[in-house]
């Protein structure tokens, strides 16, 4: 089965499938380079404490389609208060579109998988799935990368499992 993409020494390679990794590569994608997505974890799955998706963030997701997945998967958050000890107000202030910026903020818990899994919602069909060798459904996986070493024509990299 074909994906579309070529797979060559010339692939720009991707370490990590987190938010960074998939974004970059959904936008590689949408302008036809050919990448490729490496992580090391056997499967995705929640980590942290949670993501705030701050308005120009938000700018590049929307760009891709995603804001209203996010949206879904998360809250648009329109204020951030702090308060001492005691419990009175320190600070307040307007956040995303509240606070006059064209896009939201968004923040999402736990935010791994649902910010990740937002990058393969359906309207998406899975981006990293085409990324990926043409035998394969998902990120390759590796478990360290032993060496990367830039020459002006190449990047040879070796992993290890």
């Amino acid at each position: 089965m074909s994906t579309g993409i070529s797979s060559t020494n010339d692939d720009i390679l991707i370490i990590g499938a987190g938010i960074g990794g998939l974004t970059l590569g959904l936008m590689l994608h949408r302008r036809g380079i050919p990448c490729r997505v490496f992580e090391a974890a056997p499967e995705i799955k929640p980590l942290g404490v949670g993501i705030n998706l701050l308005p120009h963030a938000m700018k590049e997701m929307a760009a891709l389609g995603l804001e209203d997945t996010l949206a879904a998967r998360g809250v648009r958050t329109q204020e951030a208060a702090f308060y001492n000890r005691f419990g009175q107000l320190i600070h307040k202030e307007p956040l995303g579109r509240a606070a006059g910026y064209d896009w939201p903020q968004i923040s999402i818990h736990p935010s791994r998988k649902r910010a990740q899994s937002a990058c393969c919602s359906a309207g998406n069909a899975c981006a990293w799935k085409k990324m990926a060798q043409p035998s394969s459904s998902a990120p390759k996986r590796a478990k360290r990368c032993r060496r990367s070493v830039a020459a002006p024509s190449s990047a040879p990299t070796a992993f290890t499992r």
